[in-house]
């Protein structure tokens, strides 16, 4: 099951979010949010392994992307822009590598060396 996190500016986003999700068995909801109300150390103790943020021009999620390359827990950051009916997905993957042509393939494909991703 994969516990979710839904960080909100509207209302409305959140709950349309949260209902939209609801139900699902390999989803938990562990907690929801207003964006300048949610303390990020409050947040985190819930334990989201995947927290889904309201997209906006202007956002400041920095301290998302901070909680998700340092807290183990937080394994994708998924921002939702409703307006423009696209989703960019930030994930924290880590893989081996030996030789100059891993991270070349890394810098290229986003991918570790052939086999292990």
């Amino acid at each position: 099951m994969t516990k979710l996190y839904i960080l909100f500016n509207h209302e409305l986003f959140g709950q349309g979010i949260r209902s939209l999700l609801r139900g699902r068995r390999a989803i938990q909801i562990v907690g929801m949010g207003k964006d300048e109300e949610t303390s990020p150390k409050a947040m985190i103790s819930l334990g989201p392994e995947v927290i889904i943020i309201e997209q906006r021009k202007r956002a400041g999620h920095h301290f998302i992307f901070d909680l998700m390359f340092h807290q183990s827990a937080v394994d994708r950051v998924i921002a939702l822009d409703i307006d423009h009916s696209h989703a960019t997905v930030y994930d924290r993957r880590v893989f081996a590598m030996s030789k100059p042509e891993h991270l070349i393939n890394a810098i290229r494909t986003g991918r570790g060396p052939r086999g292990l991703t």
